[in-house]
C-alpha cells in the first residue's frame, strides 16, 4: 500500500527536476502497482502524458491528456493538451483548449504563459478541437508508456487493494 503513492510522488518530483524519462518510469510503475480506484490515478496518467510530451511523443500526450480531461478535468491536463497540440503545429487548437480551460474556471499564471506562447505561434487564430476522449483501460495506458520507454513486456495485473480516501 505504501509503494504506489511513493512512486507517484517520485514521478512528480522527477517531472519538476526535468528528469522526463525517470518521471515516465516512476509514473508507469505507480500505475502498474495501483488501479483505477487509487485517488491519484488520473494525476499519474497526466504525469505520463507530460513526460511523454517532453520526450517528443506529442501525439500520445494529446491522447492521454484528452483521456484525463474526460475523467478528471485538471488544469494542467488542459495545459498539457494545449502545449502538445502546439508542438504538433496545431497551436490554434491549443488556443481553443485554453479558452475551454478558462471557461471551466481553471486558470492561473501557468496557463496564461502557455496562452501567450500559443498566440505567438498561431497568430491568435483559434481552431476547434476535441477536449476530451473516452476512457482508456489501464493496460492501454501502460502499454503506451512502455512503448515510449522501449520496454517489451505486458503490464502486471491491476492491484486488488482498496485505497484510502482523504475522507476515511
Amino acid at each position: 500500500e505504501v509503494a504506489p503513492p511513493a512512486l507517484f510522488s517520485l514521478g512528480y518530483c522527477r517531472l519538476e527536476l526535468n528528469d522526463d524519462r525517470g518521471a515516465l518510469e516512476a509514473s508507469a510503475f505507480f500505475l502498474e502497482l495501483s488501479n483505477e480506484r487509487h485517488p491519484f490515478y488520473w494525476d499519474g496518467v497526466q504525469n505520463i502524458a507530460c513526460a511523454a510530451d517532453r520526450l517528443g511523443h506529442h501525439t500520445l500526450a494529446v491522447r492521454l491528456n484528452r483521456v484525463v480531461l474526460g475523467q478528471a478535468p485538471h488544469p494542467y491536463a488542459y495545459n498539457g493538451l494545449a502545449l502538445a497540440l502546439g508542438e504538433l503545429g496545431r497551436a490554434g487548437e491549443g488556443l481553443h483548449v485554453l479558452a475551454a480551460a478558462r471557461r471551466a474556471g481553471h486558470w492561473d499564471e501557468v496557463l496564461a504563459t502557455s496562452l501567450n506562447h500559443l498566440e505567438t505561434l498561431a497568430g491568435g487564430v483559434r481552431k476547434r478541437t476535441p477536449i476530451t476522449a473516452p476512457r482508456w483501460p489501464r493496460e492501454r495506458i501502460l502499454t503506451s508508456a512502455f512503448r515510449v520507454l522501449g520496454w517489451r513486456r505486458k503490464p502486471l495485473p491491476a492491484s486488488k487493494l482498496r485505497w484510502r480516501k482523504a475522507s476515511d
